[in-house]
């Protein structure tokens, strides 16, 4: 199920008991305060108790509600003029905020108006995973219902009142009371909307009073527009007007079928008794109500049960239509009548010179089955259609309504046959014999479509009883794109179908551009879908029709669709059928993100003289606008199990006429099968839209609800399960396709498992570590196998941090079809881009070319699997090009490719494709200061490129008039070339080796005079002599990298629990540095200066993913902190391990962000690139050592220029240390030995 606001599912299982509205409503119903006198008037969404005293939402008091509850010197009411803006602050700003504060703003504006409230910054503590300390509650929607509670670090975070209660009232409530213990929190900064300010505030909040504007949904038959004073709409064909709710199209007919809000024509009214209710499969109530709908999936109703009474009405309304044109009009409407109690159906019409007039009238059991009827409604000004409901005697009493159909001519008009309308017509002689294919991208087909085309005169044979269109290859389909070639001068009537700007395009696999379209086909292996990338814009679109007409019958039309892409400027899907006049209905549409999962629909659609079909794809504002159909079914009669409505592998069960039940398939329920049902609690299984615990687990969902294991207070290996046990499935291939989200540090593994019942079940599939913050798609094809059981097994890994999710799981029959993967090839350069900056990239990929440099880029390279396809690219190619902009930082695919490269060791040069851009997240850790090549038009393309070319050349050692390169090269002595595959340690440097005995691994180095090393291993320190004896041990509290250090004056000091101790002897340590784990923040790296005596301390903010250092002077004084670059950007993420150089610089090997040096005041100096970089050391003439996943040592000059690299022969290198300026000592710490190597 899909929550209307995500941001208040959280309240679909929050209550325990009545709540505050089941309480008002109680009062009402059972006329609790009939007996009050002068009562106050409760305002703010109070109501008057029993007590005939105002109830008031928690947070407001008085006698009248229009006070707050509020901790002395915060909070109060806030009265907004129109377009008034104010701002909110925490207590003590801009300090910290005070504890034991419960503070309440209740904000209102004129009538009419909304309140919008921005976040612009907000830093409020929590425990860094998944619980709230203090928090600040936005009540926008009901005041009476509780609003999410936010905490954390937010920034540039807007929310509207709502217009479901009072519009132009908002309430906020701070709380740090209940956690009164924890400290509030020490601010953050912001991202790149100030570039140079440090933001140490906790909490701003922008409030302002608007104009209604697009909030409300002012335009009722089409798009809202927000403008700088107010809105305005953008009306659906056949209407128009200010608010879209005038109908203007002569010709074409309002059809309701409630499948769809865009296109009903009737609502509920204010001024009767209840409401018609939208449903779908059978009513609540047994032996009454329908058990589906007439046509599509819902219907409307009256509920005949408590606490409704008989007589009570319930009225739809078309009085949100005007009707512009005086003409006959006819109304045909399906109703059901079934229970021994039911009442009454009426329609009535009205209009200006036409009192209410009764034209319809139903009273008691019709029978258990749909009727149909129609009604001939003269002309009249401003109609009005009303259909009412009465409830009758008793429960059982559900009355239905369906397919709704007004049509601009009385029912008796036939429909005259005629040759034009929409049949295409060629004005050559000769029609044409050879199938016309539309265009494909890259190497991937397009859907070939043969145009069937006869001269005027001919008849065309109307298709067979039942067609489908489902795109594979070699099957016939009844679909074929518009070709505007053919199409004559004709009525107006159907312009707007005889004209597109692109064709639909045949694709399998995903589509090519990230976070839009599908990953798969529906069914099969291949479906179409409009491509929203260059040249498409906004508005353009591309439409199929049929290629014949169909015969004069009722037809059932059913098909999938997909429409995943971006929130705010996501395409449109629109249906509709023409007859052979011209007329055209639109029977089906649907706008926006309904998020990456196939949904699939079915309509009938009535006996219709030259009936034709169109499916009509419009792109959106952006790229992000694929929109994908597939599965199309045409079949005569009511809609069934002929419009395969049961999904995830149900089982259609036909009672008759357009009625039937599904079976489902394993953890899926609902009336299709459509819904994901939770296994109970001894599987260890939850829905919801959300995990509880942060950093691990989906924070948003896919499409709805999903199924999760939650891993906190597990046991690391335990399982959980979802099975087709206890469902018979047939005995043939099947096609077992599902999402899933692995992210978590502590990930563990998902497997699916399927065999014969009763027997140990063999692993299909499996997969397992943490795959990052993002949703992907798996199908397996699954063999016929007798009594097949099919599982998902999830476990759990070695801590909380292994929430694992799964959804859209599907079971379909058939096998499945992938197109064979490319073999991989080696190449020069990966380029990695976004879809909006292509044509720039095809420019650079061609200079590339020219220059002999070997390029692999997604339009000519990628086949099958696109992550698989992906990770090949990046595995194969020795440079990574990252032509990176604002849209490449929000893409998932572009992170991945992204971190892969660092995580492969790769060469990464950046090119910056957005003018004014600066990248901040996941992409300015990654970046760090790495000079980059600017192609954003900012300077002439070819000096850039010219640039581009002499970096990558010294990079792949190519021959280039480059001085620098040149110099680099002379450099390097002979003993001292880059490493080459397959060498071994550089033997003529060692001077000795010796093992370490007794200890677990060389982890950090730390020299003791006169001839002994402390050496650092999992939580412990051992003193070693010369010959890698044990002398003495130390036990610390957690295993870290570079966690001790040697003073000037020969003491140990090194890190354990929450403080930095001193060591005294054997038996005895004192405390030496206390108060370095607080807010977050923890120790995870030491250095003692022997050139300034000075102590710094690394530390890390594991939750934020940013890291500091903390400088003291010897005696454990603290002296200043460094933390940021001159842009606010961190400079750290994990400071493992910390020197000095002679200069004064201090430099620290950082997890991501390579070897990094500030100098003593902490203004950054430079950055080296180095892949999770090792220890880092120095010597007297300032060159910097540095180790990682590699078998070498990286060898720097003191401004960070690259001069050699020293072989080791190992991975294994993680510490080392400078003796004499002569001697490299490198530390081995699986192998538990030390290489001495000369300088």
């Amino acid at each position: 199920m899909r929550s209307k606001d995500p941001r208040l599912a959280f309240l679909a299982d929050k209550a325990t008991g009545l709540m505050y509205y089941d309480a008002k409503e109680i009062t009402k119903v059972y006329s609790c305060t009939q007996n009050c006198v002068n009562p106050p008037n409760c305002d703010n969404g109070g109501y008057l108790n029993q007590n005939c005293q105002c109830q008031c939402p928690a947070g407001l008091t008085a006698n009248d509600c229009r006070s707050v509850v509020s901790s002395p010197g915060c909070g109060g009411v806030i009265s907004l003029s129109a377009n008034e803006e104010a701002k909110i602050s925490s207590s003590n700003y801009p300090n910290k905020y005070s504890l034991g504060e419960e503070c309440v703003w209740l904000v209102k504006g004129p009538p009419e108006h909304h309140i919008q409230m921005t976040i612009e910054f907000m830093d409020i503590s929590d425990n860094g995973y998944d619980a709230c300390y203090h928090w600040l509650e936005v009540r926008y929607n009901l005041m009476g219902q509780d609003g999410p509670e936010l905490c954390g670090l937010r920034r540039d975070e807007t929310f509207y009142s709502s217009h479901d209660e009072m519009e132009n009232v908002m309430m906020l409530k701070f709380n740090s009371a209940i956690s009164s213990d924890k400290a509030p929190s020490t601010g953050s900064r912001k991202c790149h909307v100030s570039r140079k300010k440090l933001w140490k505030l906790e909490s701003m909040k922008y409030i302002k009073s608007i104009l209604t504007s697009c909030v409300d949904h002012p335009c009722k038959f089409g798009e809202c527009y927000v403008t700088d004073t107010s809105y305005r709409c953008q009306c659906q064909s056949g209407f128009a007007g200010t608010n879209c709710d005038e109908f203007v199209g002569r010709d074409m007919y309002l059809f309701s079928n409630f499948d769809n809000e865009e296109l009903n024509f009737l609502q509920n009214v204010d001024s009767d008794d209840f409401d018609w209710t939208l449903h779908s499969g059978s009513t609540p109530s047994s032996a009454t109500g329908p058990q589906s709908a007439k046509s599509g999936q819902y219907y409307m109703y009256i509920e005949a049960s408590a606490p409704r009474s008989e007589g009570d009405k319930a009225i739809l309304s078309s009085e949100i239509v005007k009707f512009s044109s005086v003409h006959e009009r006819c109304l045909r409407f399906s109703y059901h009548m079934y229970g021994s109690a039911i009442g009454s159906l009426a329609v009535y019409f009205q209009g200006n010179s036409t009192n209410k007039t009764l034209a319809f009238q139903k009273i008691g059991d019709q029978g258990n089955q749909w009727n149909s009827t129609e009604i001939d409604i003269p002309p009249m000004q401003n109609l009005q259609i009303i259909i009412e409901g009465v409830r009758g005697s008793s429960y059982d009493g559900d009355i239905a309504i369906d397919a709704i159909e007004l049509r601009s001519h009385n029912c008796s008009t036939t429909l005259p046959p005629t040759t034009t309308g929409t049949t295409r017509i060629s004005t050559e002689s000769d029609p044409p014999t050879t199938p016309i294919t539309t265009p494909f991208i890259g190497d991937k087909a397009s859907i070939n479509v043969t145009d069937s085309i006869t001269p005027t005169s001919a008849t065309q044979a109307p298709l067979s009883v039942s067609v489908t269109c489902d795109f594979e290859t070699g099957n016939t389909c009844f679909l074929e794109n518009l070709d505007q070639t053919l199409i004559s001068e004709k009525d107006t009537v159907s312009t707007e179908l005889q004209k597109d700007d692109f064709d639909w395009t045949l694709h399998s696999g995903p589509t090519p551009s990230s976070d839009t379209g599908p990953a798969m086909a529906y069914r099969g292996s291949r479906y179409a879908f409009i491509e929203g990338s260059s040249p498409r814009k906004d508005g353009d679109k591309a439409i199929m029709r049929s290629t014949n007409t169909f015969r004069e019958t009722v037809q059932c039309l059913s098909f999938s669709y997909h429409m995943y892409g971006k929130t705010s400027g996501m395409g449109k899907l629109n249906v509709y059928y023409t007859a052979q006049n011209g007329s055209i209905f639109r029977i089906f549409s649907r706008i926006g993100n309904l998020g990456d999962a196939w949904r699939r629909e079915s309509m009938q659609i009535p006996p219709t003289r030259g009936l034709q079909i169109y499916f009509e794809g419009i792109r959106g504002i952006g790229y992000r606008s694929d929109v994908a159909i597939d599965d199309i079914i045409v079949s005569e009669g009511e809609c069934g199990c002929a419009a395969r409505p049961c999904q995830h592998g149900g089982v259609c069960h036909s009672l008759g006429g357009s009625s039937y039940n599904c079976s489902c398939v394993g953890a899926y329920g609902g009336t299709h099968c459509e819904e994901l049902a939770c296994m109970n609690s001894a599987m260890h299984l939850t829905c919801s839209l959300y995990t509880r615990s942060r950093y691990t687990g989906p924070q948003t969902p896919l499409d709805g609800r999903f199924a999760y294991t939650e891993a906190s207070f597990k046991a690391r290996g335990s399982t959980s399960i979802l099975t087709t046990a206890g469902t018979q499935l047939a005995f043939q291939d099947w096609c077992f396709s599902f999402s899933y989200y692995m992210y978590g540090y502590n990930m563990g593994a998902l497997a699916v498992r399927a065999g014969y019942s009763g027997l140990g079940l063999p692993y299909r599939w499996f997969w397992y570590g943490n795959k990052g913050a993002r949703w992907e798609h798996q199908s397996i094809t699954i063999h016929a196998i007798p009594r097949l059981v099919i599982e998902i097994m999830a476990v759990r890994g070695w801590g909380y941090r292994s929430d694992m999710a799964v959804d859209n799981v599907s079971l379909t029959p058939g096998t499945i079809i992938m197109a064979e993967p490319e073999k991989p090839r080696k190449h020069d350069v990966m380029i990695s881009y976004n879809w909006d900056n292509k044509e720039t990239v095809l420019k650079i990929r061609e200079k590339l070319r020219k220059n002999g440099i070997s390029c692999w880029i997604d339009v000519e390279n990628m086949s099958g699997s696109t992550l698989e396809a992906m990770s090949a690219a990046v595995e194969n190619c020795t440079i990574f090009l990252m032509c990176y902009s604002g849209k490449y930082s929000e893409s998932n695919n572009c992170q991945a490719e992204a971190e892969y490269a660092k995580q492969k060791d790769k060469i990464i040069i950046p090119c910056k494709m957005e003018r004014g851009y600066e990248a901040c997240g996941w992409l300015g850790f990654l970046l760090g200061s790495k000079l980059f090549f600017e192609f954003s038009g900012k300077y002439p393309f070819e000096n850039k490129m010219n640039d581009l070319l002499r970096e990558i050349k010294v990079r792949l050692n190519m021959e280039t008039d480059d001085k620098l390169a040149t110099e680099v090269q002379k450099s390097l002595r002979t003993e001292d070339r880059p490493i080459a595959k397959n060498e071994g340690a550089d033997i003529s440097r060692i001077v000795k080796e010796f093992q370490v005995h007794d200890v677990e691994g060389a982890r950090h180095i730390a020299h003791s005079p006169p001839d002994k090393f402390w050496i650092g291993y999992e939580k412990s320190i051992a003193l070693i002599d010369s010959e890698g004896n044990k002398l003495s041990e130390i036990q610390r509290y957690r295993f870290t990298f570079g966690a001790h250090s040697v003073t000037k004056e020969g003491h140990l000091v090194y890190l354990s629990g929450v403080s930095v101790k001193r060591y005294l002897s054997e038996s005895s340590s004192e405390n030496f540095i206390t108060g370095t784990n607080v807010d977050g923040w923890k120790a995870r790296s030491i250095y003692a200066s022997h050139r300034t005596g000075d102590v710094i301390v690394g530390l890390q903010n594991e939750g934020k993913g940013i890291g500091k250092l903390a400088v003291y002077d010897n005696e454990g004084t603290y002296k200043q902190t460094i933390e940021n670059d001159a842009n606010e950007k961190p400079l750290y993420t994990w400071p493992r391990y910390v020197t000095d150089n002679i200069n004064g610089d201090i430099v620290t090997s950082d997890w991501y962000g390579g070897i990094v040096a500030t100098d003593q005041a902490g203004t950054h100096r430079f950055t080296y690139n180095l892949s999770i970089p090792r220890a880092v050391v120095t010597d007297s003439n300032g060159r910097i050592f540095g180790c990682n996943n590699t078998p070498k040592i990286h060898v720097l000059d003191q401004n960070g220029k690259f001069l050699m690299n020293i072989l080791t022969g190992s991975k294994d290198v993680f510490s080392l240390y400078i003796h004499q300026d002569t001697e490299l000592y490198a530390g081995y710490d699986s192998a538990k030995k030390i290489v001495v190597y000369k300088l």
